[in-house]
């Protein structure tokens, strides 16, 4: 499961064999936090990198750090969710890498695992020790060492992979023509039948147009959870969503379309996981219902991450359904 969860990094360094040297480092001293890529500060003999993010996690704003969100709940890394780097010797120098030193911070849900591994391998094993934190959101350092020093030549990619997440849950709606709202009660159910309040949120707009909203349980039932919106309108008419009914835990399946909201055009990756394999019809709507475009996907030992590419519609809200041995769906927004 992946929802909504943070991870900072504030300081990263990279030590070689000899003399236990610094090579390389990044410091997030000026950043915004949401920087697509950092750049490092290079030693001698090595060429400056760029820090990335994986496709499966979000940049999100928070000064003095490379922040990032949206990491995998499993026990096991997300092949999506990492961030990047690469060390390049410079002409005429060999570096033998040993370890990598991080200082970090994480949410309160945050992932609470990490590990590193290269392109040696194409990231296939743990190059690294695995390091677990303590289940708080203070600051921490993690140092990772090679099992082998690593003697390198040509350009290395190092990602660090961050998983075990503790799930939340992200409720989404919208109100294509908001007017004369009071405000918007989330509620929750263990059977369906019995809601209680959960948050409220005032009406953004209420001028007749299109408004959008989420939030976040930060601790969901264990097993499984109903959701529901009740819009309650100036003149004290109460209005109820459908209800919708979401698993917690690492056996449900899953699927995930990112980045959500996303453009006209552009290329997002589809990600289902816990899916039985098998082949599935990928089936988009638009509002009206209609399909609008279909694509065959094959999964292939219970989980797959595909691209696609968005068309140029119109902006708005669409849905995509995944149909074969299992039917599971989600709602995206192109704006």
């Amino acid at each position: 499961m992946r929802k909504f969860y943070t991870f900072l990094f504030m300081l990263l360094v990279i030590c070689c064999q000899q003399a236990s040297a610094q090579i390389a480092s990044f410091s997030f001293a000026g950043s915004d936090g949401d920087e697509t890529s950092w750049p490092s500060t290079e030693a001698v003999g090595i060429q400056q990198s760029l820090i990335t993010r994986g496709p499966g996690v979000t940049a999100v704003a928070n000064a003095d750090r490379f922040n990032s969100k949206n990491w995998t709940t499993g026990s096991t890394p997300d092949l999506n969710d990492y961030l990047e780097f690469t060390i390049t010797p410079k002409p005429g120098f060999s570096i033998s890498l040993t370890e990598i030193v991080l200082q970090h911070q994480r949410s309160v849900t945050g992932p609470r695992s990490f590990v590193i591994r290269t392109s040696l391998d194409d990231f296939a094993n743990d190059a690294t020790n695995s390091v677990t934190v303590p289940d708080v959101n203070t600051n921490q350092s993690s140092t990772f060492t090679f099992q082998t020093a690593i003697s390198l030549t040509t350009p290395l990619v190092i990602r660090i992979y961050a998983y075990n997440a503790e799930a939340q849950v992200l409720v989404e709606w919208a109100n294509a023509t908001e007017s004369d709202v009071q405000l918007y009660v989330v509620e929750r159910s263990a059977d369906g039948k019995n809601f209680y309040e959960l948050t409220k949120l005032s009406p953004s707009k209420n001028n007749g147009g299109y408004a959008s909203y989420q939030t976040a349980d930060i601790a969901p039932l264990s097993k499984i959870n109903f959701y529901r919106i009740k819009a309650v309108e100036t003149s004290g008419h109460v209005l109820y969503s459908k209800v919708l009914r979401v698993e917690s835990g690492s056996s449900a399946s899953s699927l995930n379309l990112f980045p959500n909201p996303a453009t006209a055009g552009s290329q997002v990756t589809l990600q289902a996981n816990g899916l039985p394999a098998g082949n599935y019809q990928m089936v988009v709507y638009n509002s009206a219902a209609q399909i609008i475009s279909t694509k065959s996907v094959s999964v292939n030992g219970g989980s797959v991450s595909q691209a696609v590419v968005l068309q140029d519609w119109p902006k708005g809200m669409y849905f995509l359904e995944l149909k074969g041995t299992e039917t599971k769906r989600l709602r995206f927004l192109i704006q």
